[in-house]
């Protein structure tokens, strides 16, 4: 499924049942998924089309899905071209998924329960032992199979998770119960045998009945926040966090005063249902100020200068004073290597140090940006200076003016995507981006070209809140 990697590839919900989209229209329902057994790996799906007409889409037409619809990159006519589905060719006799028989006789038992994420060991080992095979069947797995453990029935097969990287089987989501049903995301790992009419899993009901109830990504994201917004104590100190979920796997990105607060809010994350894990990435400010520190007792250059360094949610200001503007710009340097830090505040004085090296602001990707006379735009990316990590122009994408045009002024608007550097921007607040110039002054900037601002190299990690598609340099840098 090498059409789905991305820089942000994630999880694929594909719920068999679930309404399927060609670029020009709806074009049917998923009806089952084609796996690979050595691999357990989705080839294809396999689409049924208002007419009942039933066609096997290869996996790499698959832009995305979610639980309530997959997304093609074909037309509704290519849909049709597409060769027919032949159960025949796809669901033969029982099949083994290759790899089990080994593990166990090494010992490794799948029948413990625990989180998910701890199976991933277990996972490379079996994909390690998989060897390619010219003549290998697939098997098929549709929306009501049975699924069975070792000592009895537990439910249907609901949907099937697949890692967007890889087209990785990775759970398969299990309904229990009719009444009062319960759905469970049960590892790709515990599946001993598919056949045409079950799915086999090497774990105990019991094991089972220990699997956390399976949530989406995107409900689990927004309780988490909301959860975290609740605690009075991290509310009231309005610090920067954010939340991503993957695989049901919470991470907590973002900056914290102490240690103390980075326990406090990872708890909160591990105490809403459903959630699977939690990966702590907040940052303290205390334990990044010892390695400020470290790193500037560590450069000669600039050890001895008579400079002070504080840090706050991330952003490192520095007072004192330095002969050369070179020596304030060194300091910057060797703070900025620093892949934690937020952004360098520059209040060092020096000869010729602009104003602005002191001023950190950090627009939101999507916020809106208003001229003194008229909404502009949205900010469509940032401009990060590396030596220092501080936002120094934003592209803002919208509808401008002639250049030079006078404030309130009557006339065409162009749409443009214009680099607007920091020295305009008065304010930046949740409502938006807040320009001291009018709209005629703000056309009158240079349009983004991206050969001008490239993107960061592949081993330089953005600041927070920024991913790497938000950002780019000036070609100087």
């Amino acid at each position: 499924m090498d059409a789905l990697t991305g820089s942000e590839a994630h999880r694929l919900e594909i719920r068999l049942g679930a309404r399927v989209e060609a670029t020009d229209g709806p074009a049917g329902q998923v009806s089952q998924v084609v796996v690979s057994p050595r691999e357990r790996r989705i080839t294809a799906l396999v689409v049924r089309d208002p007419a009942g007409r039933e066609v096997l889409v290869p996996a790499e037409h698959v832009v995305d899905a979610t639980e309530e619809r997959v997304v093609l990159r074909l037309s509704v006519a290519e849909l049709a071209d597409l060769p027919p589905y032949r159960s025949a060719d796809h669901a033969p006799a029982a099949l083994s998924w290759p790899g089990w028989q080994s593990l166990r006789g090494g010992g490794a038992l799948l029948r413990l329960p625990g989180a998910l994420r701890r199976m991933e060991g277990l996972e490379r080992r079996i994909q390690a032992e998989a060897q390619a095979r010219s003549d290998e069947a697939f098997v098929t797995i549709r929306r009501g199979q049975r699924v069975l453990c070792s000592d009895g029935p537990i439910g249907r097969v609901d949907m099937v998770l697949v890692d967007a990287r890889t087209g990785t089987v990775r759970h398969f989501v299990v309904r229990q119960g009719l009444l009062f049903s319960r759905d469970v995301a049960v590892p790709a790992d515990w599946v001993s045998t598919i056949t045409p009419d079950a799915v086999l899993l090497e774990a105990s009901r019991e094991a089972v009945a220990h699997l956390p109830a399976y949530r989406p990504d995107d409900e689990l994201e927004r309780d988490v926040e909301e959860a975290l917004q609740r605690d009075e104590l991290l509310r009231v100190m309005g610090l920067p966090i954010r939340v991503e979920v993957e695989d049901g796997v919470v991470r907590l990105r973002g900056h914290v005063h102490n240690r103390a607060l980075s326990a406090r809010a990872e708890e909160i994350a591990r105490s809403v249902p459903g959630v699977l894990g939690v990966e702590n990435r907040l940052v303290v400010d205390l334990e990044l100020l010892q390695r400020v520190s470290g790193a500037l007792l560590g450069n000669p250059k600039v050890r001895s200068l008579p400079i002070h360094v504080r840090v706050r949610e991330g952003i490192v200001e520095l007072t004192g004073s330095v002969p050369t503007l070179e020596d304030a710009r060194e300091v910057e340097r060797t703070i900025a290597a620093l892949p934690e830090v937020r952004a360098v505040s520059n209040r060092l004085i020096a000869p010729g140090i602009p104003e602005e090296w002191a001023r950190v602001v950090q627009p939101e990707i999507g916020q809106p940006v208003f001229a003194t006379d008229q909404d502009l735009g949205r900010v469509e990316a940032v401009v990060i200076d590396p030596g220092s990590r501080r936002v120094v122009a934003v592209v803002v994408h919208g509808d401008f003016p002639d250049a030079g045009a006078p404030p309130h002024a009557a006339g065409p608007l162009w749409e443009r995507s214009v680099v607007i550097p920091l020295t305009q921007v008065e304010r930046v607040t949740l409502g938006g981006v807040f320009l001291r110039v009018h709209a005629g002054a703000a056309a009158e900037n240079p349009d983004f070209e991206a050969d001008r601002y490239p993107p960061p190299p592949p081993d330089w990690t953005p600041p927070f809140p920024y991913r790497r598609e938000d950002v780019r340099f000036l070609l100087a840098h």
